[in-house]
């Protein structure tokens, strides 16, 4: 027997739920990733753009760079690989307290280096944490 007036709404949104639910669980299921943090550089307002290292060694899927004490700058933000090749990351400006996720294309090589030339746009000492997942 086909449901009918009343049982077919109900039908229907109990269907359409379902599936919101199911949408939402997937959107959100990302968020719940580990982040940890993997080191800190701090930048200067000089006008020039500093070169900082930060010796990582170990394999990293995805980084999230996060701002703090105002914008950033950076001409080049690289990752040089195990087997010496660099991949640029980013070129661009860090928006401050705004994290910004970056997949990386290692494929199981470790991450050595990370080689930050950035500067800050407001006078004072800005930083860039570096996060893993």
């Amino acid at each position: 027997m086909r449901p009918v007036g009343n049982e077919l709404l109900q039908l229907y949104a109990i269907r359409k739920g379902g599936l919101a639910l199911v949408l939402l669980a997937s959107t959100v299921a990302p968020a719940w990733a580990t982040w940890s943090e993997i080191g800190r550089i701090s930048v200067h307002d000089q006008g020039e753009r500093f070169m900082r290292d930060l010796t990582v060694k170990r394999p990293i899927e995805k980084l999230r760079l996060v701002a703090t004490g105002g914008d950033i700058f950076c001409r080049s933000i690289q990752a040089t690989l195990s087997d010496g090749t660099t991949q640029e990351l980013l070129q661009g400006l860090l928006h401050d307290n705004n994290p910004l996720d970056i997949n990386l294309r290692s494929t199981g090589r470790l991450v050595q280096i990370l080689t930050f030339q950035c500067g800050a746009l407001a006078r004072g000492v800005a930083s860039v944490h570096v996060l893993a997942n």
